[in-house]
């Protein structure tokens, strides 16, 4: 079904888009709880993709790289609506499980390194889970790790360790696009 911008009813309560240079989007009589949730949204992303982008960078420009070893892979069942999520290890590489009551398994790579040579070994989760696996039981992986703070370690995958900021900073600014196309809907009707 197609709508066209002259059917819409601005004073009916619903969601509506217009197409075309300098048209805005319009969402009904919620138009500035709307504008005001998504530029909130916009700001928390851009806040959190900011925040990682400081830690990713402070890692990259200070930070030590040493080998670390897969130690074990975590499984853990995420169901579709992410309720009663649960974790085990899997121990078995080589195999795979599915997931039933409307999720799947995802798995979590844990390494084990040494900061220093002469000290104790230290495992961290990765941050990254996967399905399938992206790593396996005794697979060697490039740690990246600031020296005063040894827990603050990550798998080093190169651009890869720029993912989540830019996923999130890419959020933020869609958020803000739709928020300034909704204010600018808004505009036009009044």
């Amino acid at each position: 079904m197609i709508i066209e911008p002259n059917e819409i009813d601005p004073n009916e309560n619903s969601i509506s888009a217009s197409y075309g240079v300098g048209r805005g989007i319009t969402f009904g009589k919620n138009s500035k709880v709307v504008i005001l949730i998504l530029a909130a949204a916009a700001v928390a992303c851009g806040y959190f993709g900011f925040n990682q982008y400081k830690a990713i960078s402070r890692l990259i420009a200070s930070g030590l790289r040493t080998n670390g070893s897969v130690v074990r892979m975590e499984e853990r069942f995420q169901q579709d609506n992410n309720s009663n999520n649960y974790r085990r290890d899997y121990a078995n590489t080589g195999g795979i499980s599915y997931g039933n009551r409307g999720g799947h398994y995802v798995y979590t790579a844990v390494v084990s390194y040494k900061p220093s040579p002469n000290g104790p070994p230290i495992e961290f989760r990765d941050n990254v889970s996967s399905n399938p696996p992206s790593h396996r039981v005794g697979d060697t992986v490039t740690v990246l790790y600031l020296q005063d703070d040894p827990h603050s370690a990550i798998i080093d995958r190169g651009m890869g360790n720029w993912m989540l900021p830019g996923i999130l900073f890419t959020i933020s600014g869609v958020f803000l696009l739709v928020a300034l196309a909704a204010l600018r809907g808004q505009q036009q009707q009044n």
